[in-house]
């Protein structure tokens, strides 16, 4: 029979920004696994390629993603591998350990 075909244009939206969003959260898991595994510039790419995609799709990066990259070098912010953090009786600080930048969530 061949493809199906999607008549309605607001149908055609909603399926790419679901496909969008699946792949940006596929490309987050990849980026994470790159950095365990010490490939850092194959992580910076695949967060780029993430917010490339979300751009693109016009849709927002869920926040705990977003909050889980460096929008200074885009490495994916793991604790202990790729940032230090600081905790204070009113906020948590997440310190890149490639770049220095700062990551302040106040509690």
């Amino acid at each position: 029979m061949g493809r199906m075909k999607i008549k309605k244009s607001a149908e055609r939206r909603k399926i790419a920004k679901r496909i969008a969003k699946e792949r940006i959260e596929r490309l987050f898991s990849l980026a994470r696994k790159r950095v365990e595994e010490g490939e850092l510039e194959y992580a910076r790419k695949y967060v780029q390629l993430a917010k490339r995609i979300a751009m693109k799709a016009q849709i927002k990066i869920p926040k705990e993603l977003k909050q889980s990259f460096c929008k200074n070098c885009f490495l994916p912010l793991i604790p202990g591998k790729t940032c230090k953090v600081r905790k204070t009786k009113k906020r948590i600080t997440k310190i890149c350990l490639n770049c220095g930048r700062k990551r302040e969530k106040i509690l």
